[in-house]
């Protein structure tokens, strides 16, 4: 298993000087973020992409945006930045939901001091900062259906498929799969939370706590052997709240 840490964004900004400024940024800080310079745009990756962060110009229809996020299937746990130019935007940001209300930035140096405090809380808040590369080749199961596909990425709350069969946001799957390395089948119903050209993202909502110990372990142990670390360790994964056997019932 080779290991990934990713962190993918949605940034909202119609203000071009802003924009250059803090795309360098967002570079130097590896999070892959999808530029929205209009709301239509931005409320489009709200429903279509897993975030863990959106980073919101205030402006008018910033509250919207929020409420959006927080109504969210996928992204109501996202972590939130509201770029904002007074003391009242500030206030308005944080009763909207903002984690963070940052004063827009004059300069690159107090935005890039500024993105870097708040990338450590975005690690913190990462469902699950450690990915390993895999290839397991599994049977999936959607309703009725079966298709072949592989696992490419496997972390604590999700994996990655790869796939020639489509696939929809918010189509609900069982994937068992053997473990990489080991002789133990874990038993999964997940929910599609991205899908992009042939491959697809995959949350956990359920699966048996003692398959959930056993995957934890064995990541654990790999992310150990490989010395992956961080300044700023990710937060304790919890197992996924729902129900196995609801879960294999509807399936």
């Amino acid at each position: 298993m080779k290991a990934a840490i990713a962190l993918n964004g949605m940034f909202l900004c119609k203000d071009t000087e802003l924009l250059c400024i803090m795309n360098r940024i967002l570079d130097d800080l590896a999070i892959d973020v999808v530029l929205c310079m209009d709301d239509a745009h931005a409320l489009k990756s709200i429903s279509e992409r897993v975030l863990d962060c959106a980073i919101i110009e205030w402006s008018g229809q910033a509250h919207k945006m929020m409420q959006e996020l927080r109504m969210s299937e996928l992204n109501n746990e996202c972590f939130t930045i509201a770029l904002v130019n007074t003391s009242d935007e500030m206030n308005a940001a944080f009763n909207a939901g903002a984690a963070i209300a940052m004063q827009k930035p004059g300069t690159s140096e107090h935005a890039l001091r500024c993105m870097r405090a708040a990338y450590g809380s975005m690690i913190r808040q990462r469902r699950s900062a450690f990915r390993a590369l895999v290839k397991v080749p599994v049977e999936v199961k959607s309703g009725s259906l079966s298709f072949s596909a592989t696992i490419v990425d496997l972390s604590h709350s999700g994996l990655c498929l790869h796939t020639d069969s489509e696939l929809s946001v918010r189509d609900c799957l069982r994937v068992d799969f053997l473990l990489p390395n080991t002789d133990s089948t874990i038993h999964t119903i997940g929910r599609v939370v991205w899908v992009k050209h042939n491959r697809a993202g995959v949350k956990f909502s359920s699966m048996p706590p003692e398959d959930f110990s056993t995957l934890k372990h064995q990541l654990d142990s790999v992310q150990k052997q490989m010395g992956v670390c961080s300044v700023i360790a990710p937060a304790e994964p919890q197992p996924p709240i729902a129900d196995l056997l609801d879960g294999l019932a509807r399936l």
